[in-house]
């Protein structure tokens, strides 16, 4: 609420000066139609911690201790099976079934959606019940690159398929445009990821991020102290 105000009148200022930005501010036409912008994530992470808090209170408070643990070794029978991605995979089609396109939709406003909240609320569900069972990183560690193998190939065929969808009936512009987006988006990932597995979890900010340093190709006995 801080940052949209002073966002919108950067806006109005850059494109028609400084007496039409004050304007557009202190006449509240700027509320017309209202958007945490960029920092909509920190809103939508608010929102799973209080109701992660919810969650927890009412479970220990309504559901029996018995209960709690047998919860708590179906979550982690799943994950110690080698189809543990499937039923969070399963989970998260079923999530992104009501959005508008293929993919997460940004929040339309600031007030919460719905259909986003329950998106994210699964990955969100799985890492605190991860945290609770720390273990079990190390089996998802030794399955790392079986897991990253299997994604590849599903990416590709993600890949093959859009291509064949839009190549059918649409304009040659619109084909091309969806290739190069495409092609954009796959050289982004192969270039930021080992960016941030070398130039980042290494350095003081992956420290920041990850609670560590991780070791680096070019500083394994500096980050391997942390």
């Amino acid at each position: 609420m801080i940052i949209y105000p002073l966002m919108m009148f950067l806006t109005a200022f850059s494109g028609k000066g400084l007496p039409w930005a004050l304007e557009f501010i202190l006449s509240g036409r700027f509320l017309a139609h209202p958007h945490p912008l960029h920092l909509w994530f920190l809103e939508y992470l608010i929102v799973l911690y209080l109701l992660a808090v919810a969650v927890v209170v009412g479970i220990r408070v309504l559901v029996p201790v018995n209960v709690q643990h047998l919860q708590m070794r179906f979550f982690r029978s799943i994950m110690q099976s080698i189809w543990a991605p499937f039923p969070f995979a399963v989970l998260s089609f079923l999530a992104l079934l009501p959005m508008k396109h293929a993919g997460l939709e940004d929040p339309p406003s600031f007030v919460p959606a719905t259909h986003i909240v329950v998106a994210y609320a699964i990955p969100f569900a799985f890492g605190w019940l991860l945290f609770a069972n720390t273990d079990l990183l190390d089996t998802l560690r030794r399955r790392a690159w079986l897991y990253a193998v299997i994604g590849a190939v599903m990416g590709i065929v993600y890949l093959v398929l859009i291509y064949s969808v839009v190549d059918r009936g649409m304009p040659f512009y619109v084909t091309r445009a969806a290739h190069a987006l495409c092609m954009k988006d796959v050289a982004t990932i192969a270039v930021l990821l080992p960016f941030y597995r070398y130039g980042v979890r290494p350095t003081f900010v992956g420290a920041v991020l990850n609670g560590r340093r991780y070791p680096g190709a070019f500083t394994p006995s500096v980050a391997a102290a942390y």
